[in-house]
């Protein structure tokens, strides 16, 4: 939804941000299989009968007057404080939606300290599609720090935008939520990839999907048909106060809370090379072998429907050669989010190449690697180069191909930590740490 801030829009949104007039209701999520409820939905209001009464009016307009973050800890506080008044069964589980473009240092240590005031309550915090390749580093801190509290991570809104089947992979949620369109769509190609991509992720981290707008029969069948366990939707009740709502229809009690799933224990650390290293042997390889390698490695990325995340580390990007920055270019016409790390990297190699550059220190700066996570397939091509090549045989480098899926998204996340948000967005006001 469009919204124009002039200054009566801005002067209402100041207002309910100064008043704390937001208004909270719940809705159920069920298990399909029983129709029990296990957990609910807080959602947001403006007053009432007024310009920003619709939550996307009203979201609308903290973006466009950069106080997203703002207003979302204005929401989570609200929700909380509604959920200890009502004090609902301990083990239903709130859902509280966090939007990415306020998700600033300042946002989430305030949504963090907000849950450590109840530690009764069960949370899962949904994270949208919208903006999710913004900021990935900010975005992968968050949810580390989630975890590390117990919170468990819902990716909203799956299916509207291909950056959510993207980056899945490195988010890890406990639950997906399918887009309420998708109920709603005739079955196409498209339909069936991100039904192929949820369902891949649901086996590999045994988690739940969770289908979004069921109001009908109908529409509960086609959401079982799409592998979703859990549901949403006027089909088991209307938003409403906690105290009216929170086991709607007489439904009995729930039984067990939302399982959730943390991160792998075993999980390497250091340098992509090192990581890699740590699980299979370093294999020497001329260059030109070395290279032969990655281009049949980056054919894979054509093949993945634009869904792959693709990660580069390069020794000394002050060398590339201009043919070279144009394969580049070609690279990240087939690629979701395409990243590139190395000394003196300039923040836009080739258009749709976010760089970021690195310390001449840094241990991944001697590294040349190439890692590449889509829903079905991953694979990392690491690198470090030696310093004993012997008389004509040139340069020489020491490697390993990974398709451990665990390892490779791991190296990946690893490099997706450092990467810096796109130069030209603006910070959300109040949502940033001075480094």
């Amino acid at each position: 939804m469009a919204v124009e801030v002039t200054d009566d829009v801005d002067a209402d949104l100041r207002a309910v941000l100064a008043t704390r007039s937001v208004r909270t209701v719940f809705q159920p999520v069920v298990e399909l299989s029983t129709r029990q409820v296990v957990g609910v939905e807080a959602l947001t209001r403006g007053p009432r009968d007024g310009a920003l009464e619709r939550p996307d009016a009203l979201f609308a307009a903290a973006r466009a007057a950069g106080v997203t973050g703002e207003l979302d800890r204005l929401c989570h506080a609200e929700a909380l404080n509604q959920w200890e008044i009502a004090r609902p069964p301990a083990e239903l589980r709130l859902f509280l939606n966090c939007e990415p473009a306020g998700l600033g240092a300042t946002s989430w240590t305030a949504l963090l300290a907000g849950i450590a005031r109840y530690p009764q309550v069960q949370v899962v915090v949904e994270i949208t599609e919208r903006d999710l390749a913004r900021d990935p580093a900010e975005l992968l801190t968050f949810t580390e720090h989630l975890r590390a509290a117990g919170v468990g991570i819902a990716l909203d809104d799956v299916g509207v935008d291909a950056d959510s089947l993207a980056l899945m992979p490195f988010l890890m949620p406990d639950v997906v939520k399918l887009d309420i369109s998708l109920l709603r769509r005739a079955p196409d190609p498209a339909l069936a990839r991100v039904l192929s991509a949820v369902r891949a992720h649901a086996q590999r981290r045994g988690a739940l999907v969770l289908a979004e707008g069921v109001e009908t029969l109908e529409h509960e069948r086609l959401a079982i048909a799409f592998g979703a366990t859990l549901a949403q939707g006027w089909y088991y009740g209307a938003p409403r106060p906690l105290p009216e709502h929170w086991l709607p229809g007489g439904l009995p009690r729930p039984r067990w809370p939302l399982p959730l799933h943390g991160l792998d224990d075993a999980t390497p650390a250091g340098s992509p090379y090192e990581m890699a290293t740590s699980r299979h042997p370093a294999v020497r390889t001329p260059v030109d072998l070395l290279i032969a390698m990655r281009r049949e490695l980056e054919d894979v990325v054509s093949r993945n429907a634009g869904l792959a995340v693709v990660l580069i580390t390069c020794l000394d990007p002050r060398n590339t050669p201009a043919g070279l920055a144009e394969h580049y270019a070609a690279l990240a016409t087939h690629a979701r989010f395409i990243g590139a790390l190395g000394v003196d990297m300039p923040a836009e190699l080739v258009p749709g190449l976010r760089g970021t550059a690195l310390a001449a220190g840094d241990p991944v700066a001697r590294e040349s690697s190439l890692v590449v996570v889509s829903p079905h397939f991953a694979a990392a091509l690491v690198a470090r180069e030696r310093g004993d090549a012997q008389p004509g045989e040139g340069r020489a480098f020491d490697h390993v191909v990974s398709y451990d899926r665990t390892l490779v998204v791991e190296i990946a996340r690893s490099l997706m930590v450092r990467v810096l948000p796109l130069a030209d967005e603006e910070p959300v006001p109040g949502d940033r740490v001075p480094a």
